[in-house]
């Protein structure tokens, strides 16, 4: 990625990705510390400043395309199984970034997807991210 001249920002977690950081795209691993990639993705599409941010699910864990359409569910723009080639990572990159998303016009309800309560178990709820969020 560094030698296609792209600016690559690595974070510990999926919090840290999002605490004031302004990025062209996001690609996310599923299993991360502190925030997985499915409600991250989740997130990132109930946030005014961040919901159109291209989204990218890079996983070596969850690969089942059960696995894939959660993550598009969630809001992932692409799922991709590792290991991939650099080129088809820098291809879905071009492709998400190049294409026009239509603008996500209102984030969702407060509630997470249906879809992320049945991978994290927890009942309705408010997110416990909401602090990183305070335009919502």
């Amino acid at each position: 990625m560094r030698t296609a001249r792209h600016e690559i920002v690595e974070r510990a977690n999926g919090l840290g990705a999002l605490e004031n950081s302004t990025f062209d795209a996001l690609i996310t691993d599923v299993l991360m510390p502190g925030m997985d990639g499915y409600p991250l993705c989740s997130e990132v599409r109930r946030s005014e400043r961040l919901r159109n941010l291209p989204i990218i699910v890079y996983s070596s864990t969850y690969t089942s395309p059960a696995d894939e359409q959660i993550a598009l569910k969630a809001g992932a723009d692409r799922f991709i199984s590792r290991p991939a080639s650099c080129e088809a990572l820098l291809e879905a990159l071009k492709e998400v970034c190049g294409t026009s998303r239509n603008p996500v016009e209102e984030a969702p309800p407060t509630p997470e997807p249906e879809v992320l309560k049945t991978y994290i178990g927890v009942p309705d709820r408010a997110s416990p991210f909401q602090h990183l969020f305070p335009d919502r």
